[in-house]
């Protein structure tokens, strides 16, 4: 249910501040994150090795909103 729910909008922030990507490893990352339900500073530690731009920061920091939102909802 979360793939199905999460996935368009983590794609589609991800397009929106990174461009087309080749490969879907960052996004099921972040869907593997949700899942588990880690909270916000997991996702940034784990974005950090592959955070090479200002735009991406603006995308991890989406990403993190979104993930501690979720994690609120679930607990």
């Amino acid at each position: 249910m979360i793939d199905r729910k999460l996935e368009p909008l983590v794609k589609r922030l991800m397009v929106k501040y990174l461009g087309e990507m080749e490969e879907d490893d960052l996004i099921m990352f972040v869907l593997e994150h949700l899942k588990d339900h880690k909270g916000p500073q997991k996702l940034v530690e784990g974005l950090e090795p592959v955070c090479l731009s200002r735009r991406f920061v603006t995308l991890v920091q989406m990403l993190t909103l979104i993930s501690a939102g979720f994690g609120r909802r679930s607990n």
